[in-house]
């Protein structure tokens, strides 16, 4: 399971590629190289895109971080309301615990992209 996936987080999904890639990139710097140490132009770089396209999306990278942790809060916010719901169920449903795993996942990234602030 990625952070930020489409396929996993409806706001995600409704990202415009560009934008999608740029948050992809800065998570992925944030959480290797600090929120402190990552570039405007680092993200740029590695997201593919130029400064321009990168500034056409976001205005600071504090504004890029609130964008990241507000997608990924949505995406644990459905993985706990799909969580909640197979609980109702039998106790032997099997995804249960792939469920818990992707929920922790998704919390263990954004505490980890918070400390670094």
């Amino acid at each position: 399971m990625e952070l930020l996936d489409p396929a996993e987080c409806s706001a995600a999904n409704a990202v415009p590629a560009k934008k999608l890639a740029v948050l992809k990139a800065a998570l992925r710097l944030f959480l290797e190289q600090g929120f402190g140490a990552t570039s405007m132009d680092a993200i740029a770089r590695e997201a593919g895109v130029s400064k321009a396209t990168l500034y056409a999306h976001v205005k600071s990278k504090e504004e890029l971080f609130a964008a990241i942790t507000a997608t990924c809060a949505e995406q644990l916010e459905s993985l706990a309301h799909e969580l909640a719901l197979l609980s109702t169920m039998s106790g032997n449903d099997e995804s249960l615990p792939k469920t818990r795993e992707r929920v922790e996942a998704i919390k263990s990234s954004i505490i980890a992209a918070r400390a670094e602030l």
